[in-house]
């Protein structure tokens, strides 16, 4: 807090600076001015919280210099001091807002009663200013205010107890508990019954949609069907991974009512959205528990992997979850490996089906699909490795990943990737089958890109094959080793070149794929019986007939 002594008299200021207990009264910054003059000067340089003013000076007086401060909306608290008590100096000081008029013979404890007062008073103002300035952002971002006010009390930023709740309330003027009229502060919190609404991101409607576009939809459809406005404070956004989580703090007052709104909003995004939206409505609980009811909603919501939209009421008592008793028996896999090698997509995936249609709906959990997801991988891979089919080649792929990610996430999503995975797998089981197609392939590679760099591991991803295997298939199939083939190709390529004199030696071994000129010369005599320079003069000598020789 900053205090300005004015006073055309040195000793004067002198005096105050050293008789007055200025840390006592929180004064930290104390400034002097001679005039008014100097003091003005002063004011426009740095905020003054007080002014210790002399009436009568050279120049301006203090009455002149406080009204002089007062035309500028200063709002610095005053006290003169002066050797004259005459009637019309205290009525003008007292229009100009002043703390008091004291004698300068008076008692110093009489200036510091004074300051004492003057600094309750910048507090009081700082405090009301604060409040002020607060009340206007409330008015304006209150909404905000709110919703931040249940996502920390939700996530336990705020302590689940009564006074830290309280307190929380009270520090950022929320007057849910009667803080801000002074009302006798209440026993009991009040109640809420906490909804939660969460929307699977993998749904095709919403496929491109951004997050915000999504929140935008959801705030603004709640809040016409809950509140019959675009008013969103009790509606809070928690989280997003493969769902978007959102939570409805309802007021004891609004849950009579909450499930059949619930119903029409779950129809309006049915409807005219076209995604479907799961609603999980809790118990009514005191603001203490609101933490742990939203938590018990979104465990529920974890092991729903069955139900894809609707509103879902919860046992208070939280229910009976399965023990390791309780734990369905895994699927029986004995003869998919068969129906998977003959190509029955059908049978495989409707086995799959009658299996998990055979499960109570409570004992079908995310567990339990994970573990039938593991299996079922399981049994895939072997059947593609006794076949020499890579499988990482089929399903590291991004659509692929994408569908092996979701699904444990529901029932639905474990099936779309039963399906895919069990049709992409016969396909190329069924390729692999076709051994003299295989050849085909590989030889069509070969002739087409015999000037590029090409590898076995290259030729066995083509395939989806392991690179030994395919090369032991195609020695097989063809009775010639595969690098051996590609050599063919690529002398057979050159020696067409060759023909033509204009194409430098070198440049006829890199257009056919060899790095080396050295490597191309001993692989070219090893299949022709001369190097390529000899074989370029016999064919132009042929060519030229007698005379060119």
């Amino acid at each position: 807090m900053t205090v300005l002594l004015v006073d055309d008299d040195q000793s004067t200021l002198q005096m105050l600076l050293a008789t007055i207990d200025w840390d006592k009264l929180e004064i930290n910054e104390k400034r002097t001015a001679l005039s008014a003059e100097a003091a003005r000067e002063i004011f426009q340089t740095e905020p003054v919280d007080i002014m210790v003013c002399d009436i009568e000076m050279p120049g301006d007086s203090g009455i002149e210099l406080l009204s002089w401060v007062r035309e500028q909306g200063y709002t610095t608290r005053n006290i003169f001091l002066t050797n004259h008590t005459r009637f019309h100096y205290a009525q003008t000081a007292i229009k100009l807002d002043t703390v008091d008029f004291i004698g300068k013979m008076s008692p110093p404890s009489e200036l510091e009663d004074a300051l004492r007062r003057a600094v309750n008073m910048v507090k009081t103002m700082r405090v009301q200013q604060r409040y002020a300035e607060y009340g206007h952002y409330w008015e304006e971002n209150s909404g905000l205010l709110w919703r931040q006010f249940w996502f920390d009390l939700i996530s336990q930023k705020i302590p689940p107890d009564r006074e830290s709740i309280k307190r929380a309330a009270k520090d950022r003027l929320m007057e849910w508990y009667g803080y801000s009229n002074g009302e006798k502060e209440q026993e009991d919190l009040p109640r809420q019954m906490p909804m939660l609404c969460t929307v699977d991101l993998g749904q095709s409607a919403i496929a491109d949609w951004e997050p915000r576009e999504l929140d935008f939809c959801i705030y603004n459809v709640l809040s016409e069907v809950l509140y019959g406005s675009t008013n969103s404070d009790h509606i809070v956004f928690l989280t997003r991974d493969s769902r978007a989580v959102y939570a409805v703090i309802a007021e004891d007052k609004e849950s009579d009512g909450l499930e059949k709104k619930a119903r029409e909003a779950d129809g309006l995004f049915r409807e005219y959205l076209h995604f479907s939206v799961n609603f999980y409505i809790g118990g009514m609980v005191p603001a203490e528990q609101l933490s742990a009811e939203v938590r018990r909603l979104q465990k529920a919501d974890r092991q729903n992997v069955i139900l894809s939209g609707g509103v879902h009421l919860l046992d208070p008592s939280g229910g009976k979850q399965p023990g390791p008793s309780d734990k369905p028996a895994r699927m029986d896999l004995t003869g998919l490996k068969e129906l998977l090698v003959s190509g029955d997509a059908y049978q495989v995936i409707g086995r799959v089906k009658d299996y998990f249609s055979s499960l109570p709906r409570n004992k079908i959990t995310p567990q339990l699909l994970q573990d039938f997801q593991f299996d079922f991988t399981q049994l895939l891979y072997g059947v593609l490795a006794e076949r020499q089919i890579e499988a990482h080649q089929i399903f590291s792929q991004p659509e692929a990943d994408t569908v092996f990610r979701r699904a444990p996430n529901s029932l639905i999503d474990t099936l779309k990737w039963v399906s895919f995975s069990v049709q992409r797998a016969i396909e190329v089981l069924q390729a692999a089958g076709r051994s003299q197609t295989i050849t085909g392939r590989v030889k069509a590679y070969i002739d087409e890109h015999y000037a590029e760099h090409i590898t076995k591991a290259e030729l066995g991803a083509l395939l989806y094959l392991n690179p030994d295997y395919l090369a032991k298939l195609f020695k097989k199939e063809t009775g010639i080793a595969l690098s051996d083939y590609i050599a063919q190709v690529r002398v057979k390529a050159a020696k067409a070149m060759l023909a033509d004199e204009s194409v430098s030696l070198v440049d006829v071994a890199m257009r056919t794929g060899f790095d080396y000129y050295s490597y191309f010369s001993t692989t070219f005599k090893k299949a022709v019986g001369l190097s390529p320079s000899d074989y370029r003069k016999k064919v132009l000598g042929q060519k030229n007939g007698p005379e060119g020789e």
